[in-house]
């Protein structure tokens, strides 16, 4: 009797542990179902195709529960598939089911909320022992984000190999991985050919470290370019613009580069002929005010004896009564004074574009400086019957700078005021300008003649323009006085402003700085406050 209790408790426990097994088993069976990244499913084999087993992940890709499908025929999953999608569908399943027993085969899928996604379904049937088909298992999986990374893998590679400018995508140890034709055509070599080859086949060798260097920069996640030499298969040289872009994924890891390239060797030629011709011009320049410049004394010894004899000689015909003669002499010496003006005017810009001109820095009264101008000054005013005034020329005091360019700005300004007014009012004024920094003096001259249009202020300070070749003819003149004002101004470090209305007169503003004054004055210069 013992025996027979023993045997059934072991016989109790057997199966105790059995079950635990099987229980065990299902619920490892139930993990991996619940983990796989995809909805596992089993269906009846008849036509009906009735779903008996359907895991949860199904949610996920259509937006129904499990329970919209389970104990339903397939054809309630089936109208879910996108319209063009169906027949193809139901063809691969049936016909490499019937063939071989299992199936494969992608398609679109429209969920609950009409979203699209690309699905893969694969399955099998389950036999008996007799042969006989009893059940069909499968899984269905969420490809739409390879389809999409598929599709726009597709896209990039069909722009790359059909754009004109030349496209590469290396890898990380500048190998190249694709070579569009343009990039293939450019280096000399087929695209078959470049596959596998390193960046350096293409790059001039002691630009081999630029082009590496612009590679490490764009590893910044930085578009970068630079412009370097390049080398084709057949060993010719040529110019190129070469830019990175660096890819990265969503980790920061590399993916690769992409290396734009354009040839530049013609822009390259021209720019070289440019830079010639430049220099060739500059050069030209150059030696012409050289020249000019060292013409300064043979050009005004002759003049200045035509107008001191003409001068001698119109004043003993004036004692001797020879009023014509006089009158001749004296046109001889006008006519000399003017054409000594031109040249001096030429000269000094000649001086100016050859580097010759230096200012010279020397302590002077202002008032001085003002009184010297306005003597100077009256008879220019005569000459179109312009009246002058002279405003605020009291007690400026002194002043550190270039005595004689900043008497000979003012004088250029008044010239230039009473040229083009006639029977009206030029006046200078001065005024002191006070700043932590240092004073800066204000020199300021207005008109009230014919004024000047916007379009011709844009080219006032140009040299040998005046503003219409009308004026030119009218009033004569180079038209370098006030290319000569605004240069010496800006050596003085100053600077100068004009404003004008055309028909109403014109002002010019004229800013110095006054120096500093407590240095001694230099020797040689003892007499600055006296100069008139």
């Amino acid at each position: 009797m013992l025996s027979f209790f023993s045997t059934k408790d072991h016989a109790t426990i057997i199966a105790q542990e059995m079950s635990r097994n099987i229980k065990d088993r299902e619920f490892r069976i139930r993990q991996l179902i619940d983990t796989t990244p995809g909805a596992i499913y089993s269906c009846t084999p008849d036509e009906e195709r009735r779903v008996t087993f359907l895991s949860d992940f199904i949610e996920d890709i259509t937006g129904f529960p499990t329970s919209h499908f389970i104990g339903q025929s397939t054809s309630d999953f089936t109208t879910l598939i996108h319209p063009e999608d169906r027949k193809f569908r139901i063809r691969a399943i049936l016909e490499n089911l019937e063939k071989q027993g299992r199936f494969s085969c992608e398609y679109r899928l429209i969920d609950r909320n009409k979203s699209e996604k690309w699905l893969f379904e694969q399955g099998h049937f389950i036999f008996d022992e007799a042969g006989i088909p009893q059940q069909i298992i499968g899984a269905i999986f969420d490809i739409t984000s390879r389809k999409i990374a598929e599709q726009e893998a597709e896209r990039l590679s069909l722009a790359l190999q059909n754009a004109a400018e030349c496209i590469a995508f290396l890898d990380r140890h500048l190998m190249f991985k694709e070579v569009n034709p343009s990039f293939a055509e450019l280096a000399g070599w087929s695209q078959e050919e470049m596959i596998g080859l390193a960046l350096p086949i293409i790059v001039y060798p002691d630009d081999l470290e630029k082009a590496q260097n612009l590679y490490k920069t764009s590893l910044n996640q930085s578009k970068i370019r630079s412009e370097v030499r390049g080398v084709r298969a057949d060993g010719s040289q040529f110019y190129m613009s070469m830019t990175f872009v660096s890819s990265f994924d969503k980790n920061k890891k590399l993916l690769g580069t992409y290396c734009f390239v354009k040839d530049i060797s013609h822009r390259k030629k021209i720019e070289e002929e440019l830079r010639k011709a430049k220099d060739a011009a500059l050069e030209a320049s150059r030696a012409k005010s050289e020249f000019l410049a060292m013409m300064s004394h043979e050009l005004r010894t002759p003049l200045n004896a035509i107008i001191g004899y003409s001068d001698l000689l119109a004043e003993q015909a004036q004692d001797e009564n020879q009023t014509q003669t006089a009158g001749d002499l004296n046109r001889i010496k006008d006519a000399g004074q003017h054409l000594l003006s031109l040249i001096n005017d030429i000269l000094d810009v000649s001086k100016l574009e050859a580097g010759k001109t230096e200012i010279y820095h020397e302590i002077f009264s202002v008032d001085d400086l003002i009184f010297n101008v306005n003597g100077m000054a009256q008879p220019l005013m005569k000459l179109n019957h312009n009246e002058f005034i002279l405003e605020d020329s009291q007690n400026l005091g002194l002043m550190n700078s270039d005595f004689v360019k900043l008497r000979q700005n003012l004088l250029n300004l008044l010239s230039n005021a009473a040229k083009f007014t006639e029977n009206g009012k030029i006046s200078l004024s001065i005024r002191i300008e006070k700043n932590k920094k240092e004073d800066w003096l204000v020199f300021s001259v207005r008109d009230t003649g014919c004024g000047i249009t916007p379009q011709q202020l844009k080219k006032l300070f140009n040299p040998f323009v005046q503003a219409d070749t009308s004026t030119t003819r009218k009033y004569g003149g180079t038209g370098l006085g006030l290319t000569l004002v605004k240069r010496y101004t800006e050596m003085m470090g100053g600077s100068i402003a004009v404003e004008s209305i055309s028909g109403q007169g014109t002002t010019f503003v004229m800013r110095l700085p006054r120096g500093n004054i407590e240095e001694s004055i230099p020797l040689g210069h003892q007499d600055a406050l006296l100069r008139i």
